[in-house]
């Protein structure tokens, strides 16, 4: 455990490669916690919610009225890139490629409907993709593939970057929710419900339960050398996972 001090309801965490993590809650605040505590480091004023950083293109964060940041270090601010009104960010991630953004929506009420979008890099004005059938908190890019989770029917779907037919790939999962890929094309996802954190192999053939026994784990998030970073949403806390598990 790296963190027991943060407060509840924990959204999202990403590993930029000078700390061991930054993440983001719904307590209206980012917090950083590369000095051994948590700092509050940037207030907000509504909960952040989904999050990642790419090497290439920097630090993103969604939150909870439907806005893109990206995080300026040097100031530091998150400064707005786009606004979808009337949503909820539930999940992002960054093109390693061109630096577009893919992030997922829910449209209020809460739970009523979920849309992908593209906002390419420097662009004001995303693309939907498409409407997704079910409730989705977790979105990864692995090469010229979208992988997307399904919380209710615990299924994972991949889809071409331009979007498209959904194709099941793993399912039988328990209430998955974000997902992130490494540099070796490998996915991690946490699942809700059941408390476990799975790894999926490059073919998205094999999966394996590599940690369990958590309480609502909820974002999670990679670093460069293979090492998985993970928070219990409801306990405030901040866990690593070392990387002795199969590449």
């Amino acid at each position: 455990m790296l963190s027991s001090s943060l407060p509840e309801a924990i959204w999202g965490v990403c590993v930029p490669p000078s700390v061991p993590s930054i993440l983001v809650t719904n307590t209206y605040g980012l917090y950083d916690c590369s000095k051994g505590s948590t700092e509050l480091y940037i207030p907000s004023s509504t909960w952040l919610t989904a999050c990642r950083f790419q090497p290439n293109y920097g630090f993103f964060v969604g939150d909870g009225a439907g806005n893109i940041f990206k995080l300026d270090n040097s100031v530091p601010q998150l400064k707005p890139l786009y606004t979808i009104s009337d949503t909820f960010v539930t999940a992002l991630d960054v093109d390693p490629a061109k630096g577009d953004i893919y992030f997922i929506v829910e449209l209020y009420p809460s739970g009523t409907a979920f849309y992908l979008y593209r906002l390419p890099r420097g662009g004001h004005s995303p693309k939907l993709l498409m409407t997704l059938p079910f409730e989705s908190y977790g979105l990864a890019i692995r090469g010229n593939s979208l992988y997307i989770t399904d919380f209710n029917d615990g299924v994972l779907y991949r889809t071409s970057k331009a979007g498209g037919k959904l194709v099941p790939v793993p399912s039988g999962f328990n209430g998955p929710t974000d997902i992130v890929a490494d540099a070796g094309g490998n996915l991690y996802l946490t699942e809700w419900s059941a408390g476990n954190i799975v790894a999926i192999n490059s073919g998205a053939t094999k999966l394996d339960r590599i940690a369990t026994g958590f309480f609502s784990p909820l974002g999670i998030g990679v670093d460069a050398q293979g090492n998985l970073y993970f928070t219990e949403e409801y306990k405030g806390t901040l866990w690593k996972l070392e990387r002795s598990f199969p590449k």
